[in-house]
């Protein structure tokens, strides 16, 4: 106890640190997005979008792509680069919500997706089936 110690004049004794207390984890970052792996290029691009605002949007180097839901900015532009050769300058990611539909009294939702709008460096174009 404290009292015993300032009339005995004992010093209390520290602690040393264990092993596991001095070890600090980190925890590597991956390639992955909400679990799912994807590999450079595959299954982060579903398709092209293609629609006539996208159409109006390729005379000034920008792109749309459907891509997998979860794939973040880095990931679209490596798959970007690497399926059409090209050099991505920015990826800005739309999420379209799903629309409400219906048929006589039965109301449904049309599943909603997202979008990448990509634009490539000035010169470069991509070939767009």
């Amino acid at each position: 106890m404290a009292i015993f110690d300032k009339i005995l004049r004992k010093e209390p004794k520290k602690k040393e640190p264990t092993k596991a207390a001095t070890e600090v984890r980190v925890p590597e970052r991956s390639s992955h997005s909400h679990g799912v792996k994807l590999a450079a290029g595959i299954g982060v691009i579903s398709s092209p979008h293609i629609t006539e605002k996208s159409s109006l949007g390729v005379q000034r180097g920008t792109y749309v792509f459907r891509v997998r839901e979860g794939s973040n900015k880095v990931a679209i532009r490596k798959a970007v680069a690497e399926r059409y050769g090209v050099t991505v300058v920015s990826v800005n990611i739309v999420k379209q919500h799903g629309k409400k539909r219906r048929v006589g009294r039965r109301e449904g939702t049309k599943s909603g997706f997202t979008k990448a709008v990509v634009t490539i460096r000035s010169g470069d174009s991509i070939e767009i089936e």
